[in-house]
């Protein structure tokens, strides 16, 4: 029974840190898109102009759309990475 325990643990651990990551990840989404829209921001907008851009897009800008998202990922990393010493 111990092991079940552990791994009950281990379970809910990981789902906190998923919900911590997903938190991260949408404040720099939310910082991004402010940055780009300016004083118009608002997540209305936001998601106004994807919805419209991602339905009038052909195959080939969503397939390119797709394989540039990687970069938004990584350059956050990057980015927390340098500022956490502990981290290095």
């Amino acid at each position: 029974m111990k092991t079940i325990t552990a791994i009950d643990e281990r379970i809910e651990r990981l789902k906190k840190q998923k919900e911590e990551l997903t938190r991260k990840v949408s404040l720099s989404l939310y910082a991004e898109l402010s940055k780009k829209l300016g004083k118009d921001f608002s997540p209305e907008l936001a998601l106004s102009i994807i919805s419209s851009s991602w339905k009038n897009a052909n195959e080939e800008t969503k397939e390119g759309w797709k394989n540039s998202a990687s970069s938004f990922h990584h350059r956050k990393r990057k980015k927390s990475k340098n500022n956490n010493p502990a981290s290095k």
